[in-house]
This record gives C-alpha cells, sequence and structure tokens, in this order.
C-alpha cells in the first residue's frame, strides 16, 4: 500500500476491535508526514471541514520598490496571530523540523548529509507556500524585501492586543506588524513571544543547509541565514 494513502480508522466495529497495544497511525496524501500513537491514549476520531486560508489586505507602506505587504502571516487572520510555521520550501505543515524529516535532505552513513538545492529565489514557484495558500500574486518575500523594510521604515518593539512584536511604519504613515510567533525546532516552540523568525524566498548561496530569513527581537533586527528545516513563521508580498 502506498505511503500517500490517507488512512482513517473511524467505523464504530473497528474502533471498538482496537487492542490498547495497538498503533493508530495516519498518513496524509502529499507528504511524507507519518503520525502514530498509542490507541489507548484516543479517545475519538472524527473528521472536520478544513477552514481556507482568510486572504489579508495587501498594505502599501510608500517603499521605493512599491512592495505590498500582506496584513497577517499565512495560517492567521489578523495581524498579531501567529499563524502557521513552515519549513523553507515546504508548502504544508509538519510534525517535526529537523533534516531526518525535511523534504529537500537524506543522509547516509558514507556521504553524510545532502541537502536539495531547489532554486535561488523560490518565489512563485511550486516550494512557495504563500502562491500555493493564497494564489493570485501572493508570494514569499526575497530578503531584499525584508531589507528594504528595514533601511526606509522606522521600526520599534512593541504589542498588538497584548502579543509581542516588531511594527514598521512607512514614510506614508502606513503600518505591519510582525508578531513575535517564535519558532519550532523538531517538536519544540521556542522563543515564541520574544523572537520574530520570517523566512524569506532566498537561498543562501554559501551555505546550501540555509535561507535567508529575517529575525527581531527587543534588541536586534536583522537579516541572515538559517537551517532550511526550521519551522519559521511566513509574511506575503504581493507582486
Amino acid at each position: 500500500m502506498s505511503k500517500r494513502i490517507f488512512i482513517f480508522i473511524v467505523m464504530a466495529a473497528a474502533w471498538l476491535a482496537v487492542r490498547a497495544q495497538d498503533m493508530i497511525v495516519v498518513e496524509f496524501k502529499g507528504s511524507e508526514i507519518v503520525h502514530a500513537t498509542n490507541a489507548d491514549f484516543v479517545e475519538r476520531i472524527y473528521f472536520q471541514e478544513a477552514k481556507a486560508d482568510t486572504i489579508p489586505e495587501a498594505i502599501n507602506l510608500g517603499l521605493p520598490s512599491g512592495t505590498k505587504w500582506a496584513e497577517w502571516n499565512i495560517g492567521a487572520s489578523a495581524p498579531e496571530e501567529y499563524g502557521n510555521y513552515y519549513a523553507w520550501g515546504a508548502t504544508s505543515k509538519k510534525y517535526y523540523y529537523y533534516w531526518n524529516d525535511y523534504d529537500y535532505a537524506s543522509y547516509d552513513s558514507i556521504s553524510g548529509l545532502s541537502v536539495e538545492f531547489i532554486g535561488e529565489d523560490i518565489a512563485g514557484t511550486d516550494y512557495d507556500v504563500a502562491i500555493k495558500k493564497w494564489g493570485g500574486d501572493w508570494v514569499m518575500p526575497t530578503v531584499a524585501q525584508y531589507q528594504e523594510l528595514l533601511d526606509y521604515c522606522t521600526h520599534e518593539w512593541t504589542k498588538v492586543n497584548d502579543v509581542n512584536g516588531v511594527l514598521f511604519t512607512g514614510a506614508n504613515g502606513n503600518t505591519l506588524f510582525l508578531p513575535a510567533a517564535g519558532l519550532i525546532y523538531a517538536s519544540s516552540y521556542s522563543y515564541s513571544g520574544s523572537t520574530c523568525y520570517y523566512w524569506s524566498s532566498s537561498y543562501h548561496a554559501e551555505d546550501s543547509q540555509l535561507a535567508y530569513g529575517l529575525t527581531c527581537s527587543n534588541h536586534n533586527i536583522h537579516c541572515s541565514g538559517d537551517f532550511r528545516f526550521l519551522g519559521r513563521s511566513v509574511r506575503p508580498v504581493s507582486r
């Protein structure tokens, strides 16, 4: 049976037949994600209709490039909501964020870790979660577009509806808020509420394991490379 077949045990007879020592395994279409748990810990299994992402307004900050930024993160419905976390080049959420679960990496005892090159700029490609989730003209921002925010907007560490983050203010007075959602390493959430970690669409040419992103805290804000397997926020731009 293909690993890509979606398996759910929903029939009452099947549920009653499950023994405490059995494992319930869920395999998702179009993904290598497999989630398994001891059946003794499962109270019920049911289907719930997935909600489509709410598409935000595009904010004009008066930038020289004319770039307009999304009002909120992918997976959110308000500027202060964290939204979802994605590995670089991944278009779906994962349960585990590390090299051994990263779609574009492999490891063997002879050659070690090998990380696949998927492009210098993945904006607008099949690896761009923004265009996959929101469609239209929405894409991941390049590292140059993040740098433009730093160069042409003022910024301050502040709170919106009691959520920490960085607020950019353009020359025209319009604002953009990035919440400090932190990141996911392996299966652990880190730095939520204290640091913003946002992916760009730009590959780090000097190290195949890295891609560029924006990192913000109360003390520092900069663009730098980070491991591609990490779960970071994505704030799209409109092209």
